[in-house]
């Protein structure tokens, strides 16, 4: 597969303590401070710790969820305790919005220029863009072949009969909700701007809604253990679980999604150092390494190699048929959803 010039999330993570690692190999290596998630990508970025600190670049992890290290920000608008951020859509935007990242453009960052123009639109600011993405992840349908009693290809399967009290979906606030729900407008004949037809079909999805998730891995959990048979949840996360009748499915009607990469905060503690480390990133092989550690999509146009492609359901065709969302208006709104999700439809 080549990715042209054409992913709720991995899962929720707690707040967790900073680790130093990747010490450095070479004298120059200078300590850059990376708010980030943890769980996969925790693990992804100690991984390639090594090949960091040769690049000149000593990693202190802040772990914490998008949320987290955007209260953070707010709090430390005058010295930011980051000089990188790693954080969902629409936490990014929101945060652009309120003054506390610096755009960047391929001046900065020459990487910018390989990103995938699909992927980079969404962050688009004046001067420049407010994040650079380093990956993408695809949401869509698992579900159990043995279990589920017919194909599930639409979205609109999941409002069968069949799957009455089989679905489980993330919980608001969070981005795997915002995207159901918007999911749910677009194919009822709304928009992710006009999001009554998806309040409506959230409603009347109830009856077949088992579980509201906090993180992924209970969703899988549930799933493996035949409580539900069908979860809205990020594709790639059904992969390894093919032995065990998980089927990833990208419903035909396009996919909503999740850009995720690095934003570099206003006054940062090393200077201009997460440029460097941002465009470092943005090469093919790193590019290669962290979607296969982290089991998500390259942010760059490249030739994905074979030993990827099996590993992750993202292609050009899913590219191409991605939902149009606006993540800035899914942030400054996310409050207000939470609030009328919790009324409506857990009840």
């Amino acid at each position: 597969m080549t990715l042209s010039r054409r992913t709720l999330i991995a899962s929720s993570v707690m707040a967790g303590a900073c680790g130093l690692f990747a010490k450095p190999a070479l004298a120059q290596s200078r300590k850059l401070v990376l708010g980030t998630f943890g769980g996969v990508f925790e693990t992804a970025l100690k991984t390639m710790g090594p090949d960091i600190a040769k690049a000149g670049y000593e990693l202190e992890l802040a772990i914490g969820s998008s949320q987290l290290t955007l209260t953070k920000l707010q709090a430390a608008r005058e010295r930011s305790p980051f000089d990188a951020v790693m954080m969902t859509a629409e936490a990014m935007l929101t945060a652009s919005e309120k003054g506390l990242l610096r755009p960047v453009t391929a001046k900065e960052i020459p990487g910018v220029a390989s990103i995938q123009p699909r992927l980079l639109k969404p962050f688009e600011v004046p001067d420049g863009y407010a994040s650079t993405p380093l990956h993408w992840k695809a949401l869509g349908i698992l579900w159990r072949k043995d279990l589920v009693p017919f194909e599930i290809t639409s979205w609109h399967d999941l409002w069968r009969p069949e799957l009455k009290g089989r679905i489980s979906v993330q919980n608001m606030p969070t981005l795997g909700a915002a995207s159901i729900l918007i999911t749910a407008a677009i194919i009822n004949g709304g928009s992710a701007s006009n999001l009554e037809p998806g309040w409506k079909a959230m409603q009347a999805l109830r009856p077949n809604i088992r579980d509201f998730y906090a993180i992924s891995s209970n969703a899988l959990t549930s799933l493996v253990a035949g409580d539900t048979w069908a979860t809205v949840n990020v594709a790639d996360l059904g992969i390894p679980l093919a032995s065990r009748n998980v089927v990833a499915t990208v419903p035909k009607e396009g996919a909503p999604y999740s850009p995720e990469g690095l934003g570099f905060p206003k006054n940062p503690p090393s200077g201009d150092l997460a440029f460097g480390f941002a465009d470092f990133m943005l090469q093919p092989q790193q590019q290669t390494q962290w979607a296969s550690l982290a089991k998500v999509a390259p942010s760059i146009a490249m030739e994905v190699p074979a030993s990827l492609k099996s590993e992750i359901v993202e292609n050009d065709a899913i590219l191409g048929s991605l939902l149009d969302i606006n993540f800035l208006e899914m942030g400054q709104r996310m409050p207000a959803w939470a609030d009328r999700w919790r009324k409506e439809i857990v009840g």
